[in-house]
């Protein structure tokens, strides 16, 4: 096995970043969802700081949205992207279509965060100034962008594949075909 690329070393290591939040922080608010406003540990005190930005991450208000994101991200999300990270590690045909997947659809569960809180007039933000709108739309960009990068990595990868199949598809066609009755001159067409 040899030097890994910068793209694999880049997906790699943003797997193992969303792997991490996922089994600590994700995980324990799925698991306290509905007492995090009344605990005073670490993560409570976290999700409490966000909580100027989406008040139900806090506890307060409607907490079923954000904990439907969070199950469906902490269970489905992290198999595929466990299956992602096995691809990578053994250069499987598979990576690239369940990379394009897997961050196609975090991208557009974060999207749908986002614009859910725009149309509903950022209603779980308990005030609108400038730190409420920070603290709600900078801790997901990683989430964002990094998923749009995994996606572009994907998409382009697939793309280079399917081009390199039209270009020899191309070039078997355009191969002088033997006439009726001639005997060929060289391998049979297809033949490795």
């Amino acid at each position: 096995m040899g030097r890994r690329s910068t793209e694999d070393r880049i997906t790699l290591g943003f797997l193992a970043f969303s792997f991490l939040l996922a089994f600590t922080l994700e995980l324990y608010f799925v698991l306290h969802f509905q007492d995090i406003g009344g605990r005073r540990d670490v993560f409570a005190r976290l999700f409490q700081i966000y909580g100027a930005g989406d008040r139900a991450y806090a506890g307060e208000g409607d907490v079923y949205f954000p904990f439907a994101l969070e199950t469906i991200h902490l269970t489905v999300t992290q198999v595929l992207s466990a299956g992602v990270t096995v691809g990578v590690l053994r250069n499987r045909p598979y990576r690239y279509p369940l990379q394009l997947v897997v961050s196609s659809y975090v991208t557009y569960s974060v999207v749908l965060y986002f614009w859910r809180a725009v149309v509903g007039g950022h209603e779980n933000m308990p005030e609108r100034g400038a730190w409420n709108y920070f603290i709600f739309y900078a801790p997901n960009l990683p989430w964002l962008l990094g998923n749009l990068l995994l996606a572009r990595y994907a998409f382009r990868a697939i793309l280079l594949r399917f081009r390199g199949e039209e270009r020899a598809a191309g070039a078997r066609a355009a191969r002088p075909r033997p006439h009726a009755g001639s005997a060929p001159s060289g391998p049979i067409d297809g033949a490795v």
